[in-house]
């Protein structure tokens, strides 16, 4: 008996209709069958039809011989046909210095085989999900393709959130010590973090506020800790100020002093 097979191709991506055709010698006529079930009207006796499915699926379709003397065997095969792919991708879209983020890739049906590329268009990922240290802002290109070929991409952008603060002395650039002073943080939103101001010690009200009042004291630093409620991401500075040192002083006089004659007074400061 001869030996016949067929081959079929989407006549585009997202099109559900189907092109078909016979490859191999054989005597009499073909006899092709889509199998769908949802139409009895899914035959053709053409060498090359082509067939439209009314929704996608996978669908078995058998080529039959119509030859009373050595018919070919019945060719049997399944045929995938996929709607439009839509590529989209789960993740973090912003992050944190130093954290981990897995991307994963999604798809509206299954299958897919993914390439994951970087902003340089090298491939990193050959996985449904990639996985990255942030350090810095990133754009990758996800790439998946179904069994028939067709295609479709995403886009993801990884922004690292950054901190944009900076501590300052409201009464000021030099204190005295052992007095109260106001210090305010200069930043966009500051309802946006929780604010804790340290060491406790130090700190007289407004400890986790923008405005805190702290006691100066000789060699110690006032410093604040940020988490940006939103991401999580936390920073912390420490700022030492700059405190008048204590300092004496005396008057020095002579032990006689004339009426109406001129005097010299010392004012001495240690």
């Amino acid at each position: 008996n001869p030996v016949v097979d067929f081959t079929y191709d989407l006549t585009a991506c997202g099109s559900y209709q189907v092109c078909f055709k016979a490859d191999g010698l054989y005597d009499g006529f073909l006899f092709w069958n889509f199998g769908d079930p949802t139409t009895i009207d899914d035959k053709s006796l053409d060498k090359t039809p082509c067939y439209t499915y009314s929704e996608p699926g996978k669908y078995q379709v058998i080529l039959e011989n119509k030859n009373p003397v050595c018919p070919f065997k019945d060719v049997i095969k399944e045929v995938t046909v996929n709607p439009a792919l839509a590529i989209s991708h789960t993740g973090a879209n912003i992050a944190c210095f130093g954290d981990t983020v897995r991307l994963i890739a999604t798809s509206n049906f299954g299958g897919i085989t993914y390439q994951w590329f970087d902003s340089n268009g090298k491939v990193v990922s050959s996985e449904s999900s990639y996985t990255v240290v942030v350090k810095e802002d990133g754009r990758y290109v996800i790439k998946g393709v179904d069994v028939n070929g067709c295609e479709a991409t995403d886009t993801v952008n990884v922004k690292l959130f950054r901190f944009d603060f900076r501590v300052s002395l409201v009464t000021g650039d030099s204190l005295c010590t052992h007095e109260p002073a106001s210090v305010k943080l200069n930043i966009s939103n500051p309802q946006d973090y929780d604010i804790k101001w340290y060491p406790q010690d130090i700190i007289v009200s407004g400890q986790n506020t923008a405005n805190p009042v702290i006691l100066l004291v000789d060699d110690r630093a006032i410093g604040v800790k940020l988490i940006h409620k939103e991401t999580g991401c936390t920073d912390s500075v420490s700022v030492k100020l700059n405190i008048a040192k204590p300092f004496d002083f005396s008057v020095s006089v002579p032990k006689l002093i004339c009426y109406k004659e001129q005097t010299t007074i010392d004012l001495i400061i240690a």
